[in-house]
């Protein structure tokens, strides 16, 4: 006689959320930010921030927005690497940079939403179609990316969830939808630019050029996988049992190092063509913070990069001999 056995399913573990410090300052902050984004929505731009129409935009325009969207590059600068260049070891990181890239996004359209100076009108570029204003342009290309964001995390998602039908039709569109999401930031990444172009006479000439949509392209590209990189070290810090691909890291930094480097042989080239290197070089206080920028965020992560890239050469040649 034969003992019959009962196969039970282990159960799930819960998902549970424990109150921590750290949770309940960040709590905290959030309320305070809710409550002055309801005290803006209520009594407007101007009230809650100070602004005018002569000077509509304030001084974290450059966080909110421009740093946050470049930050946010990752996850297409991923995408070309992974499905366009045939770097197929890319995909170790696509997923974390997918997601890490639809929370910037996601930050970014609430900042562009606070900015607006009547924010009841956002719906107007659906109807109005202003394609000569470069803010259309954002509008929809910032807007769509988004979406197109929302359907790669979606087919994430997908593969813990049993819906075979709706994994078909992820599947089925996801190769369009890839090709979008290259497409679109590329046109907002200079699009961004295209709004200081127009601000001519409002910038230095040290940073005004007609070159700067190349100039925010380029960047975004070479921020992209830094992002990635410290995305990766971080889960790894936070996931231990999780090991960061280094080999895959380090390939996607040689790669911004060498953006980085174009970025700065045609920055000088640029500033030779307009006549502004004396401006460069006159010791005022504008000039020293344009040599800060250049040499802190463009020259001084190259030479690391390359450095480190010859060092581990060295060794490896070294350990292999």
């Amino acid at each position: 006689m034969s003992a019959q056995v009962t196969l039970t399913r282990p159960k799930s573990p819960e998902w549970t959320f424990r109150m921590t410090r750290t949770r309940i300052v960040l709590l905290a902050l959030a309320g305070v930010a809710a409550g002055i984004a309801l005290y803006r929505f209520i009594y407007g731009l101007g009230a809650a921030t100070n602004l005018s129409d002569r000077w509509p935009w304030g001084i974290w325009i450059w966080w909110d927005v421009l740093t946050g969207v470049a930050l946010a590059g990752g996850g297409y600068s991923t995408a070309l690497l992974v499905h366009f260049f045939g770097r197929d070891r890319g995909k170790a990181v696509e997923r974390g940079a997918f997601v890490t890239s639809l929370i910037g996004y996601v930050m970014v359209c609430g900042g562009l939403f606070l900015d607006l100076g009547r924010w009841y009108n956002a719906w107007r570029p659906v109807a109005f179609w202003g394609y000569h204003s470069v803010m259309f342009e954002l509008f929809w290309c910032v807007g769509g990316y988004t979406v197109v964001q929302l359907v790669e995390f979606g087919h994430i998602f997908i593969e813990k969830v049993h819906a075979p039908r709706l994994a078909r039709v992820m599947h089925r569109i996801y190769a369009p939808v890839l090709i979008v999401g290259v497409i679109l930031p590329v046109l907002h990444q200079s699009a961004l630019g295209s709004l200081y172009v127009i601000a001519k006479g409002k910038l230095d000439p040290l940073w005004w050029s007609l070159l700067l949509p190349l100039f925010f392209l380029l960047s975004s590209f070479f921020v992209g996988p830094a992002m990635v990189t410290v995305e990766n070290f971080l889960s790894a810090r936070s996931h231990r049992e999780h090991r960061p691909p280094s080999p895959l890291l380090r390939e996607m930094m040689r790669l911004a190092a060498w953006l980085m480097v174009a970025y700065l042989v045609l920055k000088v080239a640029d500033l030779a063509w307009r006549g502004v290197i004396p401006h460069l070089l006159d010791g005022s206080v504008v000039s020293d913070l344009f040599l800060a920028e250049i040499a802190l965020g463009v020259a001084a992560p190259t030479i690391m990069i390359f450095l480190r890239h010859a060092a581990g050469r060295m060794w490896y040649s070294g350990s292999t001999s």
